[in-house]
């Protein structure tokens, strides 16, 4: 229920394991970070249908830099490894798809501050704003949490 990144003395914690959800209501958003779990997320089945799931279940779908690579594999976008993967900026790159721009890296890069986390929440927000609220969804996202 949680990891280490000992470089960064960071602990994480999850509050829902992707066995334990399976009604997306209530939910509007699927976030896939960046970070060097995409190569163990890319690799496991349960992952790759969560991520369908929760596109058919209405929910938008955002990723960015390698998070992008779990989007691909999941089926959900077709598009070449590169610029077209990796954009500049935030896309809307099918029906409730968004992907974002490279950012980050693992040490000695500074991770967390400079991924676009800014950039991707704001595009997020935009597209829900859009949508015309239902009596099943709300506006809650459950967020990792970082352990004391």
């Amino acid at each position: 229920r949680g990891c280490y990144n000992k470089k960064r003395d960071v602990v994480l914690r999850s509050d829902i394991l992707i066995p334990d959800l399976k009604d997306f209501t209530g939910y509007d958003c699927l976030i896939i970070p960046s970070g060097p779990q995409f190569r163990k997320f890319k690799e496991n089945p349960a992952v790759l249908q969560f991520v369908r799931d929760a596109y058919a279940a209405g929910l938008l779908v955002a990723s960015f830099c390698v998070g992008n690579n779990v989007v691909k594999d999941a089926g959900l976008i077709d598009l070449p490894f590169g610029p077209d993967l990796f954009p500049e900026k935030v896309t809307m790159v099918r029906e409730r798809v968004l992907i974002g721009p490279r950012g980050g890296g693992p040490p000695p890069g500074d991770g967390f501050e400079s991924a676009p986390v800014k950039e991707i929440c704001d595009a997020i927000a935009r597209e829900l704003e859009k949508r015309p609220l239902s009596a099943q969804r709300s506006a809650a996202v459950p967020q990792a949490r970082k352990a004391n």
